[in-house]
């Protein structure tokens, strides 16, 4: 494990920014920050195409120090500071990274407990690792946000015929409404669509809340309803928000109600 910066210490809290070998060939970019004191330690997971630094996870960070909890947040494959590109961007990777991260913060803080916040695409990942995670006495609290259960087909759709087509011929294709344009390779597809939240979660996986706004655009509230029936999941919708949270107060209200669920005594 190698640092691009020595941990500083902020009155009591410690920052340290870290590339964490990971378990499949390559460095996980990861921001640690901790009280000494913490109990709970929150795992902070990016949504498709953003990264550890973006609005919601610094939100978070700040919200966490105000209450003492530690945080960990880090970058997806081919996300952020990543040295990865879309070729390493499979479901199993990113499932591997953050299982890593979890066991980083089991080795440096071992009396805490692990908490999830996940948003959009990063909520989908979790859910599959949350599945897949060996069964606990107590089983770890988490947050889901905006979860895109269906990303498999939300983004098949978003490629179009074209790309679809192109994807299907194994070729990479780029979606250019990001910038820079997001590299999307067949690889990448076939593990989305191998890997259906529906299909493998558990009532019992974790103590798991989802928060969804009712404008949300991008990821339907009908699914998150769904998943929420399926596995008696309580479900939480924020009237009038968008997919980002971006409405006055919105934000603030979304944090406030995960924050309660994850670091209550």
């Amino acid at each position: 494990m190698h640092k691009d910066n020595d941990p500083t210490e902020r009155k009591t809290r410690i920052m340290e920014k870290l590339f964490l070998p990971g378990k499949n060939g390559y460095d996980i970019p990861v921001l640690l920050e901790a009280d000494p004191a913490a109990k709970t330690a929150v795992i902070v997971v990016h949504g498709f195409s953003s990264d550890k630094s973006g609005v919601t996870a610094q939100r978070m960070r700040d919200a966490l120090s105000s209450r003492g909890a530690a945080l960990a947040a880090f970058d997806l494959p081919a996300h952020g500071e990543s040295p990865v590109d879309g070729h390493q961007l499979t479901v199993e990777n990113a499932v591997n990274d953050l299982a890593a991260v979890e066991e980083l913060l089991h080795q440096r803080l071992p009396r805490v407990r692990v908490a999830f916040f996940a948003s959009s695409f990063g909520a989908y990942l979790t859910s599959l690792y949350l599945a897949r995670r060996p069964r606990q006495l107590t089983p770890p609290r988490a947050v889901l946000r905006c979860a895109a259960l269906t990303m498999p087909a939300l983004l098949w759709a978003e490629l179009g015929a074209l790309r679809q087509s192109k994807i299907e011929q194994g070729q990479v294709v780029y979606l250019d409404r990001y910038d820079p344009p997001f590299m999307i390779s067949p690889e990448f597809i076939r593990s989305l669509k191998a890997n259906d939240p529906f299909a493998c979660c558990r009532h019992d996986m974790a103590d798991l809340l989802l928060i969804h706004g009712t404008a949300d655009e991008l990821a339907p509230l009908a699914e998150a309803r769904r998943f929420s029936r399926r596995f008696d999941f309580p479900l939480i919708e924020i009237e009038g928000a968008d997919h980002r949270f971006q409405g006055e107060g919105q934000m603030e209200r979304l944090i406030g109600i995960a924050l309660d669920h994850l670091c209550r005594p």
